[in-house]
């Protein structure tokens, strides 16, 4: 089912230049609140499904994402950039680890090293006297 969303973006899709208050006498005279069609806009807006251009008079037209949002739906747009940010997240979270354990490594190849000069020369008489030894 189409939201007011939907049909507000495509109404703009159709649009070459349209005033936000077109939208909402449009909207208006199909029936809709007018406290709801601003909620849409503004939650199209917040999005950034839209810009507004500035010229002689406001207008609106659709962002590269407000293009796909007409195409998905805006319902659907929105679960995708909700799935798309959790993905982001477990990203940063993996690359995070990653780094902790590049760290570690790092770490740990600095105290065998360090352990390795500090025991090299106990090693060598070790080695000298199984040598002798046999």
């Amino acid at each position: 089912m189409n939201s007011l969303e939907d049909f507000i973006l495509t109404y703009i899709s159709e649009q070459t230049i349209i005033h936000p208050k077109d939208i909402k006498d449009k909207f208006q005279k199909k029936g809709y609140n007018m406290e709801r069609i601003t909620q849409a806009i503004t939650d199209i807006d917040s999005e950034g499904l839209i810009s507004t251009a500035q010229g002689k008079t406001e207008s609106i037209c659709l962002t590269r994402e407000g293009k796909k949002a007409v195409k998905m739906g805006f319902a659907k747009y929105l679960e995708m950039k909700e799935k798309e940010n959790e993905l982001d997240s477990r990203i940063k979270k993996t690359t995070l680890w990653g780094n902790y354990i590049n760290i570690a490594s790092a770490v740990w190849g600095a105290v065998g090293f360090i352990l390795g000069v500090l025991t090299k020369d106990q090693l060598a008489n070790l080695w000298e006297w199984l040598s002798a030894m046999f």
